[in-house]
């Protein structure tokens, strides 16, 4: 996203954490309407890039923040920003140290976004600046399939007056991909645009999308012509759900069936999860807030039939939720207490129908909280996760990456020696 520095974010999440606010859950960037969007050329073909240094490992200091997105119990990716730069890690060691695997004389974007399908894969969208700031009317996207040993890049031209705020890309498989392509301010005068590839990245073009529908939200295409749209017409406004089956031009929004408990409240609907072995199962976390847009409930709902119709599994434990949702049964959630503290983890292992208590230890949930607050929590499986510690607002201290493998009972410190 085009923000600055992924620290200031990550404190955001951190108060959000600490006080239920309005809107928290999924945050959107949103448009409407298609008059003065992106206009972006059809990219130019793939070149390969040199092999990228799997050198030094990259140390958390005060002066980076880093945000994991683990595969496994021992790999994954992250993504390291300063204040003028990011770049790409792995892990083969579950998170003990990280490597740079950024493409070689990649423009060092701050605010670069990227997706990570598997262990193997990862896809990054670099904006390139201009001296003094600015940044150029270019995109860049980057992937890879070997771990980010060799990249593949396409460039994408764009309307210079319109910078772009942020881009999300979703892949459905190794030759149809997605990118959502968001401008600065998106609101209703700007709307995102929504691109395709079919060769695998090598070319895109933009897709025709109702001028109705605002496109600045989060997508996720489960096969070339059907996809998922969480999106709302404004920063406070309550997300809607949408879904297209003819490759993101026709949507159609989708009504969830209500509960007593939550008469009156408004539903603000996150992306479907799908289950990777039963394409037809998924759940979908619903936030459901007052008129006001302060958060009432928090729920999980599932389908059986790949969406046609979605019934109620059940409420999510407590408010103030960090949540990783493992598949489509594990779910685990980091819930706030009255008192702003963490005592308990919440596990389910039946996609939101019961719910396990594990009390949590004292290191770190108590010795930290008084400096530093957790901003996300990544989990694998019921049992191996960690959890990011990022120092309250104003503090100079570096974050803190800790893990557990017995299903958070014990926590172990990764960022010690770094």
């Amino acid at each position: 996203m085009k923000r600055s520095m992924s620290r200031l974010t990550s404190l955001c999440a951190a108060a959000t954490a600490l006080a239920v606010v309005t809107g928290c859950g999924v945050v959107f960037h949103e448009s409407s309407g298609k008059a003065g969007g992106i206009h972006a050329a059809v990219a130019t073909g793939a070149d390969r890039t040199k092999p990228a240094s799997l050198g030094p490992d990259v140390p958390l200091t005060a002066a980076n923040a880093l945000e994991p997105h683990m595969k496994s119990p021992d790999g994954g990716w992250g993504i390291i920003r300063t204040t003028n730069s990011s770049m790409l890690v792995r892990t083969t060691n579950g998170g003990r140290t990280w490597f740079d695997v950024s493409p070689k004389g990649v423009a060092r974007d701050p605010n670069a976004d990227a997706s990570f399908p598997n262990e193997r894969s990862a896809w990054w969208a670099v904006q390139p600046q201009a001296p003094g700031g600015a940044y150029k009317p270019t995109l860049y996207v980057y992937h890879t399939n070997d771990a980010g040993r060799h990249w593949t890049t396409s460039r994408i031209s764009l309307d210079p007056s319109v910078p772009v705020q942020s881009t999300q890309i979703d892949v459905v498989n190794r030759s149809t991909v997605y990118m959502d392509v968001i401008p600065m301010h998106g609101m209703n005068s700007m709307p995102g645009q929504l691109m395709v590839s079919h060769t695998g990245g090598a070319a895109w073009q933009k897709v025709p999308t109702p001028s109705t529908l605002p496109m600045g939200g989060a997508i996720h295409f489960v096969s070339p012509q059907q996809g998922w749209l969480s999106t709302s017409d404004c920063s406070t406004c309550p997300a809607h759900l949408y879904r297209t089956q003819d490759g993101g031009r026709v949507w159609t929004e989708i009504r969830l069936p209500s509960s007593s408990a939550f008469a009156g409240d408004q539903a603000s609907v996150s992306l479907p999860r799908f289950s990777a072995r039963h394409p037809l199962v998924a759940i979908l976390p619903v936030v459901w807030q007052k008129p006001t847009g302060v958060v009432a409930h928090e729920a999980i709902y599932g389908t059986v039939n790949g969406g046609r119709t979605w019934s109620l599994h059940g409420a999510t434990p407590l408010l103030g939720n960090l949540s990783s949702f493992v598949d489509t049964r594990v779910v685990v959630v980091l819930p706030m207490t009255g008192q702003k503290s963490f005592t308990t983890l919440r596990v389910t292992t039946d996609a939101g129908r019961k719910w396990a208590a594990v009390t949590l230890p004292k290191v770190p949930f108590q010795t930290l909280l008084p400096s530093f607050v957790p901003s996300q929590i990544e989990f694998v499986s019921s049992r191996v996760g960690w959890i990011v510690w990022v120092p309250r607002r104003g503090g100079s201290a570096k974050d803190q990456l800790w893990k557990t493998t017995d299903g958070g009972k014990t926590w172990a410190n990764l960022s010690s020696s770094s």
